[in-house]
């Protein structure tokens, strides 16, 4: 693809893709709350995925109010292959690609905030910013959230076995959402986790502590984020469950679609090999580079690792 250069001297152009299913009870505040921004150069893209409630009304009354306002309608596919669909029908320009999703909420400087994140950035290697959020209930409520101070350290060994970046806080430069259209995965946990393992190999990860977004909670969510130690364990345990062998299983697609080399080529490896080779399955669990953000979380990923359970 032919990247469409803009003028150095004028603000870049910030595309939001969302993807929606049955959001009519949360589309319109989170809409509003976009088209409140500061920053008023984006442009909003939409693609459905099957809504059968008034999801599509919403967006018909959007597109005859704004011109900068664009929505696509297709079949249900799922939240992760709905925004890979998206992605590749976005123009591709050198712009910045901001992610929302459906039924949160963002603050009116989040955009002006992830501008100033990339305003230098030359879009010669991928980029991928994400960040943290405001936990609230389904009536923006904020809940209580433990916060140890913990600072995130981003890096290809951490995104092999965990995803730091929150698919609706996240935003890119065109290099990685060129480089992510390439070739869509077969196979992934989530399309955020992608972003992180393909930013994390070939470019740069930028995490922001600072909440840009209310993360509304709620039944509907296709991936929540519990408010206590209690409700994260419960969701680790649920997920591991569901998704047995997903780790290793998303690391293989990664290997194939992608040339790795180097140092991330043989944590690669580590990971493919482990349930054949006890040799490499020591090998991983000693190796400092591939871990979790949190110690405990971290011990209990590497014994699982030993039983052969990831």
């Amino acid at each position: 693809m032919n990247i469409e250069k803009m003028d150095s001297l004028e603000e870049k152009r910030i595309i939001i893709l969302m993807s929606t299913y049955n959001g009519g009870d949360y589309l319109d505040e989170q809409l509003k709350s976009i088209y409140a921004q500061t920053y008023k150069k984006f442009r909003v893209y939409v693609r459905d995925d099957g809504s059968q409630d008034l999801t599509k009304e919403i967006l018909n009354q959007y597109k005859q109010q704004y011109e900068n306002f664009e929505w696509f309608s297709g079949e249900n596919e799922g939240a992760s292959k709905s925004f890979f669909l998206l992605m590749k029908i976005v123009p591709l320009e050198d712009a910045i690609y901001v992610f929302a999703d459906q039924d949160d909420v963002w603050l009116p400087h989040k955009l002006q905030h992830i501008y100033k994140v990339f305003e230098t950035d030359d879009n010669m290697k991928p980029v991928l910013y994400c960040g943290d959020t405001i936990l609230a209930d389904d009536k923006l409520q904020i809940l209580k959230k433990e916060n140890f101070g913990k600072k995130i350290y981003p890096s290809f060994g951490n995104a092999l076995i965990e995803n730091i970046c929150i698919g609706c806080t996240s935003a890119m430069n065109s290099c990685l959402l060129s480089k992510l259209v390439e070739k869509v995965p077969q196979y992934e946990v989530m399309h955020d986790w992608w972003f992180y393992l393909t930013a994390a190999c070939y470019g740069t990860v930028i995490y922001d502590s600072e909440p840009l977004l209310y993360y509304r909670q709620h039944e509907g969510n296709a991936v929540g984020s519990g408010a206590t130690k209690r409700s994260r364990l419960a969701r680790r345990i649920r997920n591991h469950k569901k998704h047995k062998n997903q780790i290793s299983r998303q690391v293989e697609e990664f290997s194939e679609i992608y040339q790795v080399y180097g140092e991330n080529a043989g944590l690669i490896e580590c990971i493919k090999r482990y349930k054949d080779s006890p040799k490499a399955c020591w090998k991983l669990v000693t190796n400092r580079n591939i871990r979790r953000q949190c110690s405990l979380d971290n011990v209990i990923f590497k014994i699982l690792f030993l039983l052969k359970q990831l």
